[in-house]
């Protein structure tokens, strides 16, 4: 550092880079003596200029337009041989219907125990999400009571729905 006096080393002054100097030993003495942290990051004398495609395209060629009605056929062949048929879908949405039709007439009913309270009942899973595949036509349905249910309730649960 260079001072009045000329050259000389910066010892632990106040804000100096020697031995036992400050935390900082980085920078000037910032004010009050306080010494001043080195600026976070890379320090450039000029910027780099940012990523511009149009600057660099002889670099980065456009790919080619191809031809994909072979790729589009794949899919929907795939797509045929994986979803279920109509017969099938329509089966399934008629006995998820019955099905909440049984709760919602349970879960209406007055002379249920007062001590299991149906909740609520939602649909979930690939039915729901229409994400469903074939051979495996399954319809989940979750049912929520306010207490956990006792064995007798769920006997009298499915007697009752039986009878629906």
């Amino acid at each position: 550092m260079r001072g009045r006096s000329g050259w000389r080393r910066s010892g632990g002054g106040n804000g100096g880079g020697g031995v036992g100097g400050p935390m900082f030993q980085t920078g000037p003495p910032g004010p009050y003596g306080a010494p001043v942290p080195p600026h976070p990051g890379p320090v450039y004398a000029c910027w780099p200029a940012p990523f511009d495609l149009t600057l660099c395209e002889a670099t980065f060629p456009r790919a080619k337009e191809v031809e994909d009605s072979d790729l589009a056929q794949a899919i929907n062949k795939r797509h045929q041989e994986i979803m279920p048929t109509s017969a099938e879908q329509s089966a399934v949405v008629s006995l998820v219907n019955k099905v909440k039709g049984a709760l919602q007439k349970i879960a209406s009913n007055p002379d249920q125990s007062a001590s299991m309270v149906l909740e609520e009942f939602r649909e979930v899973g690939s039915f729901r999400k229409e994400t469903m595949l074939a051979g495996h036509n399954v319809a989940d349905i979750v049912v929520v009571f306010r207490s956990l249910p006792t064995c007798e309730f769920v006997q009298l649960l499915c007697f009752s729905s039986s009878s629906i």
